[in-house]
């Protein structure tokens, strides 16, 4: 992880997703909860894009991750 950008922590479950973004440089933490769906996987990649944080790391169990990855993983440039 970047020690000089915002980076975020997503623990996804069957019908829950809990993200949390960090600021290293400020401490500050900002966690949402969203449901494991399209449309809540669409709000993470804006709320992600709105907040300038392009670095995410998951823990999962099963296949839970692999909407969410498909998603983030269309955003690299």
């Amino acid at each position: 992880m970047s020690m000089t950008k915002k980076n975020c922590g997503i623990d996804a479950h069957n019908d829950l997703l809990v993200a949390t973004i960090l600021d290293p440089q400020t401490q500050h933490k900002q966690t949402h909860r969203f449901t494991n769906s399209i449309t809540d996987i669409e709000q993470i990649k804006n709320w992600l894009t709105e907040h300038q944080c392009n670095k995410a790391v998951m823990e999962s169990t099963g296949i839970y991750w692999v909407p969410l990855y498909t998603t983030l993983g269309s955003v690299r440039k």
